[in-house]
């Protein structure tokens, strides 16, 4: 039997499959083969990034889905994705400069495309000079965002 599947040629894709710039993933939405970020790949330039934007008032560093991620007054505005920097408050204009000028694209997660996010290249601490004017202006839309109200959990007991 193992001679047998010695044989065959490499598995292609499914029907059900499709490429991502993360790698395979099902159209069904279920998760992707490949994390959205490697923390030891990314180790430098996370130090890097964090060291020009973490001085700037009103930021608060998290994790989302795996992924470090940078709210500013509670708006999220970036995020680190392995080999990119992913902006969620740039304008059309600014989506459409990076494009053309850093070869940036709607992010993708698990082959989804999110329009509105860039991600943009970040494979070097040395990329970051060229999009830091960008990472500003999605954390100044962030700060000018309406600050974000919380929900009361009416109608449920008290979390214990």
């Amino acid at each position: 039997m193992r001679d047998f599947l010695k044989r065959l040629p490499p598995r292609a894709a499914a029907p059900d499959e499709r490429q991502s710039n993360l790698g395979p993933a099902r159209v069904s939405g279920h998760r992707s083969a490949m994390k959205l970020y490697e923390e030891k790949e990314m180790e430098g330039r996370k130090k890097a990034f964090e060291s020009a934007v973490l001085r700037w008032p009103g930021i608060t560093p998290a994790k989302m889905f795996g992924t470090p991620c940078y709210n500013a007054n509670g708006t999220f505005f970036a995020s680190l994705v392995t080999d990119g920097i992913v902006l969620t408050k740039l304008g059309e204009s600014d989506r459409a400069a990076l494009a053309r000028d850093l070869k940036a694209g709607p992010f993708q997660p698990g082959g989804k495309t999110v329009s509105r996010w860039v991600q943009v290249p970040y494979t070097s601490p040395d990329d970051l000079p060229a999009v830091l004017s960008y990472v500003r202006k999605s954390y100044e839309a962030a700060l000018a965002a309406p600050a974000k109200r919380t929900q009361a959990r009416s109608g449920k007991r008290p979390r214990t």
